[in-house]
């Protein structure tokens, strides 16, 4: 199970947009500027032509990417020196989802999976998705229980048996020791 990017922002007058990262430093004197992504999983930015900066959310056409050091290096109309990039250092990122590629049959983005129903695999109610971690082996699903401690569930085939978008369900198999006592 491989979720993607996380982000909630959407703005309904517009595009379909997420939070995608996060602009860090400029890199070099010609105003490429260092993304940093909000997840680790990288978005591939091929089809992409407008990034969305800042609290704003201000259209900007982007006129290239290129991966440097799990980040991306950015370059973007207007932007053509380093202190225009340094400018834009803490902007958040947000990209139109329509812009970005087709996922895999497996994978998910994470803004889709949150206040999902989580079920077990015999029907009964197990508590609300809330969060995602990422800890570099898989990701860890955080689920909610009404009056109980929050379930961690790793987001692993034995244990995420299905995951069902139009309906908002996640249908999980517990492994022994997954609950915190109750």
């Amino acid at each position: 199970m491989n979720s993607k990017t996380p982000g909630s922002d959407v703005n309904a007058s517009g595009p379909d947009l997420f939070l995608i990262g996060k602009l860090t430093k400029p890199h070099g004197l010609n105003g490429e500027i260092t993304l940093y992504y909000s997840s680790p999983h990288p978005i591939y930015l091929d089809g992409v032509d407008v990034l969305y900066i800042g609290r704003k959310q201000t259209p900007m056409t982007l006129l290239s990417f290129r991966p440097h050091q799990g980040r991306s290096l950015l370059r973007l109309e207007g932007v053509k020196y380093r202190d225009q990039a340094e400018a834009l250092r803490g902007a958040e990122v947000y990209a139109d989802r329509n812009q970005l590629g087709d996922l895999e049959e497996d994978e998910f983005y994470v803004r889709d999976l949150i206040g999902a129903t989580v079920t077990l695999v015999d029907g009964a109610l197990l508590g609300t998705l809330k969060d995602v971690i990422y800890t570099g082996a898989n990701d860890v699903y955080v689920v909610a229980r009404e009056g109980k401690a929050d379930a961690l569930l790793p987001a692993i085939h034995q244990v995420i048996k299905r995951i069902d978008l139009e309906e908002n369900v996640i249908e999980v198999a517990l492994m022994p020791g997954l609950l915190p006592d109750d």
